[in-house]
């Protein structure tokens, strides 16, 4: 019988694991190697081919392209988000694509509003961690076949505007064809249209094949705001059969007012009276003149002095909270008559809350 020392025990022990330890060491390398596979698995977004030219299309086509995308990775793709970095450009797309597989992302062009050569792009983002954004470009030279001056209808008026408002264009078309304009369009409501062939004082000199004159009448009555948008000119020419135009401007008040409402807040007065000071400036070519001021609160005044650096055209209002006024909240009106063909009567709010302020005496 064989006996062991106690040191010979424990270093046998330390060198031969138990079985639980086995186990367990065993259940962490599996752990392991399942969360590594899955952070392996991921997507992969390839694009073979990321331009395309359309070459020379006649302005006011629509034109399509197909891209292809492919997932060469081994998790699903998903295209997350596609914008385009031109307003004439819109997209469809496949919004997953499988490991392997080869998804589309379609691109439409409208030529309508763009000139010579021109290209959008649609920046598509996926969730391909190494790859998040594909650029995607198309590139065309929109070609026009129809001439247009001035080009554009601007306008700088006032409300209440005399005349008719009128722009006009003239039409042709830059191969010497014929042709007719057959309607005119405008999603602004405030504009109408008539147009008919151009008369010889019209034409453009040196110039073949059919004009036309286009008109458009801006209402006086359109609000206070900016002019925006296009308008179409619709042709039977075998080429273009649209010509968009750009409307721009801005139609002013007659009378600016700054503030537009008086508002004393809460306000203390004593002996002498507070004044605020509004600035007034009037639009129309004409110059004006103040007939008189009247304000619908008891107690205020009102005043209006005119600008000597630009008379006819800017004045100031002094409104005035004085002690002669009841205390607590008041509001009213303040009446300005002109001789101002456009609006005679301006009129503008006051409000505010007083307080009386006893004198120390």
């Amino acid at each position: 019988m064989k006996i062991f020392s106690p040191q010979i025990v424990q270093r046998r022990h330390s060198q031969s694991p138990t079985p639980r330890a086995v186990i367990q060491v065993t259940l962490i390398l599996v752990a392991s190697l399942a969360g590594g596979g899955a952070l392996l698995a991921q997507p992969k977004a390839v694009a073979p081919n990321t331009i395309f030219d359309f070459g020379d299309i006649e302005r006011g086509r629509v034109v399509t392209h197909d891209f292809e995308i492919k997932n060469e990775g081994d998790a699903t793709l998903e295209i997350t988000r596609v914008r385009t970095t031109c307003a004439c450009a819109v997209t469809e797309h496949d919004a997953v694509i499988e490991p392997g597989q080869t998804g589309r992302l379609k691109v439409e062009l409208n030529t309508e509003l763009l000139n010579g050569n021109s290209r959008a792009q649609a920046i598509v983002l996926t969730n391909d961690a190494n790859n998040p954004k594909l650029t995607l470009t198309v590139k065309v030279n929109s070609v026009t076949m129809l001439g247009v001056d001035p080009g554009f209808f601007r306008y700088r008026v006032h409300q209440k505007f005399p005349g008719d408002g009128r722009v006009s264009q003239t039409v042709w078309a830059i191969d010497g064809g014929e042709f007719a304009v057959t309607a005119v369009e405008s999603d602004n409501p405030h504009f109408t249209f008539d147009f008919e062939e151009a008369a010889d004082d019209e034409r453009r000199p040196n110039t073949q094949g059919s004009q036309w004159r286009v008109n458009a009448y801006l209402s006086n009555n359109a609000p206070i705001g900016p002019i925006t948008g296009y308008v179409k000119i619709m042709t039977n020419h075998p080429k273009q059969q649209i010509a968009s135009i750009p409307m721009s401007g801005f139609v002013r008040p007659v009378f600016a007012v700054t503030p537009q409402v008086i508002d004393f807040e809460e306000i203390e007065v004593a002996d002498e009276p507070r004044t605020s000071n509004i600035h007034v400036k009037q639009f129309a070519d004409e110059p004006v003149e103040v007939e008189r001021v009247e304000i619908t609160v008891p107690g205020m005044t009102a005043e209006a002095r005119t600008d000597d650096r630009n008379p006819g055209h800017v004045f100031w209002l002094d409104v005035a909270v004085t002690p002669e006024m009841a205390e607590g909240s008041f509001s009213g009106t303040v009446k300005v008559y002109t001789n101002s063909a456009y609006q005679p009567v301006l009129e503008v709010p006051v409000m505010g809350n007083l307080t009386i302020r006893q004198s120390a005496d």
